[in-house]
Formats: structure tokens, C-alpha cells, sequence
């Protein structure tokens, strides 16, 4: 299950026009987005050709689970990039920082 609602979705889908928009150069889309072409029906289907995943955009509002709904914060990402996103060894080194700081507040 996504945490933006299927409306939000369709409104990103249109936005990227069917296409990953990942532009990270981590990625090696040092000119430009990523751009593979997907299939609407086909997403969260891993192993599949123009599967797709839905993501929130910015990485602290992931950490911290925030709930807007705003087509705008979402991005459509081949399953590629997405996998490359949770796998990064940044995504956890964040993930480890935020929790050193909260514990911290205490």
C-alpha cells in the first residue's frame, strides 16, 4: 500500500508521463532524468519490464513517515532506481542520524 492516495498517484503518473523520474547522479543520470519508459498497470511488479514504485521525494520527510498527500512530493522510479534508493548506504546512514539526534533530545 502506497501512502499517497490514488488520485495523487494518477496526478504524478501524468506528470512523469509514463516515464522514471529520477535525475540522481548517484544513479549515473548525469544529464538529465532517468527516463525509462513504464506501464501503469505494471506498478510495484519487481522483475517485470516497466515496473514502477511510487516514492516520496525528499528523504527526511521518508525517514520521519510524513503524510501529505501532494502530487508534488511524490515521484514516479523505474524499479531500478527505486531499488538503488534502498539500497544506498546514504538512505541509512540518515536513517542512523535521525536516531542518534532524537535519542539525543532526551
Amino acid at each position: 500500500m502506497s501512502e499517497f492516495s490514488e488520485d495523487t498517484i494518477r496526478l504524478a503518473w501524468e506528470r512523469a508521463q509514463g516515464k522514471c523520474e529520477c535525475g540522481r547522479s548517484a544513479h549515473g543520470h548525469t544529464h538529465g532524468k532517468c527516463t525509462k519508459p513504464l506501464a501503469f498497470e505494471k506498478r510495484g511488479k519487481t522483475g517485470e519490464s516497466g515496473a514502477w514504485q511510487v516514492l516520496r521525494k525528499n528523504l527526511i520527510e521518508r525517514m520521519l513517515k510524513a503524510n501529505s498527500d501532494d502530487y508534488h512530493k511524490c515521484e514516479i522510479l523505474c524499479m531500478d532506481c527505486f531499488g538503488k534508493i534502498h539500497q544506498s548506504s546514504l538512505h541509512e546512514k540518515v536513517k542512523s542520524f535521525l536516531k542518534y539526534k532524537t535519542f539525543k533530545k532526551h
